[in-house]
């Protein structure tokens, strides 16, 4: 069974309640529960039940810093239309950068090439 995986990072409580709070402004609007709202890193895609077995080992050694994000700004995508999803950007922050860059490489190296 295939697997659709990108790597992400939890937020806190607070930053939940936050974003949450935004839905208020917009009726018609599904949104996602807080408990699972994140911020994606990567965009892996499809893969398989044997190679999600590799990646989950492969990521699991990697780590970073506590770090303090910013909210910068907010917008929605697809641009015309009825907008589906609702993004609030971040002040460039480096050691999530560094984060980042950590998972990319360990991917690259198992042969993917993440979003």
């Amino acid at each position: 069974m295939n697997k659709r995986l990108f790597t992400a990072v939890d937020l806190p409580q607070d930053v939940r309640d936050h974003l949450a709070q935004l839905c208020c402004g917009l009726p018609n609007a599904r949104w996602t529960p807080p408990e699972q709202l994140h911020l994606t890193l990567t965009f892996i895609g499809e893969v398989d039940g044997a190679a999600y077995l590799e990646i989950r080992e492969a990521l699991a050694e990697i780590s970073g810093p506590a770090m303090t994000l910013q909210l910068q700004g907010v917008g929605f995508f697809p641009p015309r239309g009825q907008p589906r999803i609702v993004w609030a950007g971040l002040e460039k922050c480096e050691p999530l950068l560094a984060l980042q860059r950590k998972i990319t490489t360990r991917l690259f190296q198992l042969g993917l090439e993440p979003d």
